[in-house]
């Protein structure tokens, strides 16, 4: 939810993967170039604080999530995509 949000409004952000999914999808928020992820084991503030860093000040990082913003505006609303896939599922 949050980083769909951030990447939904161009915004760069910092990770830190806690449970859930989120240790599987992290890899592909840091691969998108817009997030920068810390690694839980190595957790310290000098760590956080170059990520914010980097989430603030890093031009790649807004570029990253710029396009990530437009990728995403370009999907289908859910109402349309729920109707996709209930075409082909059936009700």
């Amino acid at each position: 939810g949050r980083r769909l949000a951030a990447l939904g409004a161009g915004l760069p952000s910092g990770a830190i993967p806690q449970g859930a999914d989120q240790f599987v999808t992290a890899p592909g928020w840091s691969r998108s170039g817009a997030v920068s992820v810390v690694d839980p084991a190595t957790l310290d503030a000098a760590s956080v604080a170059s990520t914010v860093e980097s989430a603030l000040n890093s031009s790649e990082m807004r570029t990253a999530a710029e396009v990530a913003a437009r990728a995403i505006a370009a999907m289908p609303p859910p109402s349309e995509s729920a109707d996709a896939v209930l075409g082909v599922a059936g009700p």
